[in-house]
């Protein structure tokens, strides 16, 4: 069963309808939300959605395409995928009937289980490329996933006065289940006490990015967090395993398609609202990302 295919041309997102979305509700009290849709396919259209916060979404019937910027992936009953901060992705039902259950985590709080997590980069799974992000090897490992996802419905549904408290530590579970199961993770903890200091030292910047309906330059970005520019760079590389300005980017644009929906600007304003020099400036980064103009996303 082919469970994962690359698009050399990637997906086309002027299809898609995004929503940006901060996720509010996500609190250090409240730092895990628990979701499922149910469609009926095969569908034509993709939904999509780009905000700050982690997501892990599980197929637990059907068949799904998700579709990030430059990468698709068929996922069957018991695959997964992750989707990092700012990240544009999207999904369609392609399977007659299909059951999808969606984690979505408070970056913030990630790893908050208490000293046992210490010692783990929690960030492994998300990060690095859509194509290097585990998906389950085999049938075996995608039973587990499965029956995973159904459990933490059942605890949900359940358990509704401690049903955060357990999906939480489970979740945590699954973590170090996927970074035992990554070959590509072997080297990374190490590190992982040094990352969560640097992601301690970095709370402020992304508390800014998360909060502020205009992304913070690098320059306003490493002052918050009382850092020098160099120093605020090279932590946030070896934290997040991408540049700020990376992770800038997808926030502003995320940001700019909102303002393009709600239609109150004209594109020079947005374009100047979010740090660009120009609209043309704004034009090429939207392509890069979306694969459509401004004004083919709007339409």
């Amino acid at each position: 069963m082919n469970i994962s295919e690359k698009h050399p041309q990637g997906g086309n997102l002027s299809e898609l309808d995004v929503v940006t979305n901060r996720h509010p509700q996500l609190t250090p009290a409240h730092p895990l939300e628990l979701n499922w849709n149910y469609h009926i396919g095969p569908e034509p259209f993709y939904r999509a959605d780009v905000h700050y916060a982690l997501q892990l979404s599980i197929v637990r019937d059907g068949e799904i395409e998700i579709n990030y910027e430059n990468y698709r992936r068929i996922c069957h009953a018991g695959d997964m995928w992750w989707t990092f901060c700012w990240e544009p992705h999207a999904y369609r039902a392609l399977a007659r009937r299909n059951f999808i259950v969606t984690f979505t985590i408070n970056l913030d709080d990630l790893g908050e289980i208490g000293l046992l997590g210490s010692s783990i980069n929690w960030l492994t799974p998300f990060s690095g490329t859509p194509a290097k992000r585990y998906c389950p090897h085999n049938q075996t490992e995608r039973n587990y996933i499965r029956q995973w996802g159904t459990r933490m419905l059942h605890i949900y549904r359940r358990y509704p006065a401690s049903w955060q408290a357990q999906c939480w530590l489970n979740f945590h579970s699954l973590l170090l289940y996927v970074i035992e199961h990554t070959p590509e993770a072997t080297g990374t903890q190490e590190n992982a006490s040094d990352v969560r200091i640097y992601l301690e030292r970095l709370r402020p910047a992304l508390e800014l990015v998360r909060t502020s309906p205009v992304t913070p330059d690098l320059q306003s970005a490493a002052s918050v967090c009382h850092l020098s520019v160099s120093r605020f760079s090279e932590l946030f590389r070896k934290a997040l395993g991408q540049s700020y300005g990376h992770f800038a980017l997808r926030a502003k644009l995320g940001h700019c398609a909102a303002d393009l929906k709600n239609g109150r600007l004209l594109l020079k304003e947005i374009a100047q609202r979010h740090g660009f020099s120009d609209a043309a400036s704004l034009c090429k980064a939207f392509r890069r990302v979306f694969h459509c103009t401004p004004t083919e996303f709007k339409a």
